[in-house]
């Protein structure tokens, strides 16, 4: 076992002492003070790593809102009321937090919703739980020949694997994350031991889904994405490599739709359609979430919507993606203190 350097552990015991300190600092006069709202907060973080950002000492509650994004707040709240006001969307949901510090705000952040897609990173993290990088590219599965598991998809892969072929393991989770392809999708869950998958959906504390249940929200699923950020639950090399693949998604009716070509986005998109007993479309949703390098203040943002045209909700998502972006552009997460 390898031991933390010097180095290391004067880091972890500063951090530790700026975390005690401001618990006592924030605790006066019988009332607790988030730690969100204090000038005192230092995480310490490893770097070297182009998609994650390991996390070496001190978290805190993230239980309220940073009252320092009011303004940001302000702009989503509009934007939902709008889109509301022209039946754009009849409900919409919507995260967002500074990854480096924890700091967030939101707009109906613990609503639920179908999370369709979203899904299938927890499954990729099962699979990828237990097994070394190298077996991801020695490892294959065979893709039955039939049926077409995209055929009934909105947003269907550009380039979906070959049914009645083999592929490795990697590759597979390519096409699961970077095209959403379903057939791809459906050889990996047959091969997921059912306790694994349970398991990461309990270490996330989130709720697995099963048809069209409501059982994600923004804020809920955010803890996906910053625990693979953070780099812990998979280690370093495995969450570096599948935000790597989230990067490259094909997606791009979301929040990559107000970005400039250059950014950066490690996302993932889920789509559902909902149908009545008489075969009628009731309501879509429409989510996106994915953390945005922005240098050097990457950000997490997950946009979940509900309403009757997929175009209409691609619209809600790229407005609320774009004044997020253009917030951080102007400062917003250089000034907390």
């Amino acid at each position: 076992m390898q031991l933390l350097g010097s180095d290391s552990w004067n880091k972890i015991l500063v951090a530790l002492g700026v975390f005690i300190t401001g618990g006592i600092v924030g605790y006066i006069g019988g009332t607790i003070i988030p730690h969100a709202y204090t000038s005192t907060i230092s995480l310490v973080r490893e770097g070297g790593y182009q998609f994650i950002n390991p996390l070496l000492a001190c978290d805190f509650s993230d239980n309220l809102p940073y009252d320092g994004f009011s303004s940001l707040k302000r702009n989503f709240s509009a934007t939902i009321a709008d889109a509301k006001r022209q039946g754009l969307a009849t409900r919409v949901a919507v995260y967002f937090r500074d990854l480096d510090d924890g700091l967030w705000t939101g707009i109906n952040e613990d609503d639920r919703f179908s999370p369709a897609s979203l899904d299938k990173v927890p499954l990729a993290i099962a699979q990828m739980r237990n097994v070394t990088l190298a077996a991801l590219a020695t490892t294959t599965l065979y893709v039955p020949a039939g049926p077409d598991l995209n055929a009934q998809e909105t947003f269907t892969p550009s380039e979906p694997i070959a049914l009645g072929h083999e592929y490795t393991l990697g590759a597979l989770i390519d096409a699961m994350i970077i095209q959403s392809d379903n057939n791809a999708t459906d050889v990996i869950y047959k091969s997921v031991a059912t306790t694994t998958l349970l398991s990461v959906y309990k270490d996330f504390a989130i709720a697995p889904s099963d048809s069209q249940d409501e059982v994600m929200s923004p804020k809920m699923y955010s803890r996906v994405l910053r625990i693979l950020y953070n780099g812990s639950y998979l280690g370093r090399n495995k969450s570096e490599a599948l935000l790597k693949t989230l990067s490259q998604s094909t997606f791009s009716h979301g929040l990559t739709l107000a970005l400039p070509p250059s950014a950066t986005v490690a996302h993932k998109f889920g789509e559902r359609t909902f149908i009545d007993t008489g075969g009628n479309i009731v309501r879509h949703e429409l989510h996106d979430c994915g953390i945005v390098y922005y240098p050097p203040h990457p950000y997490l943002l997950c946009v979940m919507t509900e309403g009757s045209d997929f175009t209409e909700l691609e619209g809600v998502i790229k407005t609320l993606s774009g004044q997020a972006f253009v917030a951080v552009g102007q400062g917003l997460l250089e000034s907390k203190n």
